[in-house]
């Protein structure tokens, strides 16, 4: 698998370049440089500094390319393949897409903690066909595992979303569970963009008997501020959350965030600092707490984002 990897990898390369095409590499990552015992530590956001790099090759015109992605921000150790992908515009409203990769399009994330992440399903051997036409798209995501029928209405997906000009955008999908006994998912969501410096979503999901849904609204009305709100409800907790930024300068912001757990009543609060090199490196210092221990966390990370 691997070797295959390589190859494909190899063969994006040459074709952007036979092609004079574009061929794009994008890198990130985060350390940090002290923890909260004023020790050096690599640990960041549950990983060990682990980078992610990106690599897209597409021709002129845009009509066929290739994608990969390597490590992550999970991925520790050795440098592995972590997705890959091979797309053909047939025409203005048909592409398709074949590889293992996942289905970010039309993905439904929380404003400012992520918690709630929606309209998408995992990664996998599959193959994708995505119309798009007056607005709306279409993707259908079909399984590739030995090419039986039955697989395809086990694990087959929809998604769609129709942006209303001067009104917002809504999404839809679903997940199929017909043959076996799976579980079959559905869930929408609706973004408010008509009013001016105020965005407003509503998105909620049922897997089964299990009911998510979330809440959130971003305004940004007053220079340099902005202010983000969120009520989420994932397999029963519920979560309240709260990020005000302000932005100092060009190079500089700061953040406060707060985070209240309504099962458990847990909390916590964190400041944050914010310092841009202007090159896709960030310094971030920040000082946490929380009402679960460790109570007073603080540390000064290093992220970076390149992309050339």
């Amino acid at each position: 698998m691997k070797k295959i990897l390589v190859v494909l990898l190899a063969f994006a390369m040459v074709f952007g370049a036979v092609a004079q095409g574009k061929i794009s590499i994008a890198l990130d990552g985060a350390w940090n440089l002290v923890n909260q015992d004023l020790k050096t530590s690599g640990t960041y956001a549950g990983n060990t500094g682990a980078t992610g790099m990106g690599i897209s090759a597409s021709d002129e015109e845009g009509t066929k390319g290739v994608d990969a992605g390597i490590g992550g921000w999970s991925t520790i150790g050795n440098v592995t393949f972590s997705s890959f992908d091979a797309w053909y515009k047939m025409n203005d409203m048909v592409t398709l897409k074949f590889g293992n990769f996942g289905n970010y399009a039309f993905e439904t994330t929380s404003a400012w903690s992520g918690a709630y992440d929606k309209g998408y399903f995992s990664q996998k051997n599959q193959m994708q066909v995505q119309v798009s036409a007056a607005g709306a798209q279409v993707y259908f995501d079909l399984p590739v595992n030995g090419g039986l029928l039955v697989d395809a209405l086990e694990t087959s997906e929809i998604f769609a979303s129709y942006a209303i000009d001067q009104v917002g955008t809504v999404k839809a999908w679903a997940k199929l569970g017909l043959v076996t006994g799976g579980t079959n998912t559905f869930g929408g969501a609706f973004s408010l963009s008509a009013v001016e410096k105020l965005s407003f979503t509503v998105s909620a999901n049922m897997a089964g008997t299990v009911l998510d849904y979330g809440v959130w609204t971003v305004f940004s009305g007053v220079e340099n501020v902005t202010l983000i709100a969120e009520f989420i409800n994932v397999a029963s907790a519920m979560n309240v959350y709260f990020n005000g930024a302000y932005k100092i300068d060009s190079a500089m912001t700061a953040d406060l965030t707060a985070h209240y757990g309504v099962t458990g009543s847990a909390y916590d609060v964190r400041g944050r600092f914010t310092y841009n090199f202007g090159n896709g490196v960030r310094l971030r210092p920040y000082v946490k707490y929380a009402s679960t221990a460790p109570n007073l966390t603080y540390a000064l990370p290093i992220a970076w984002t390149v992309a050339f």
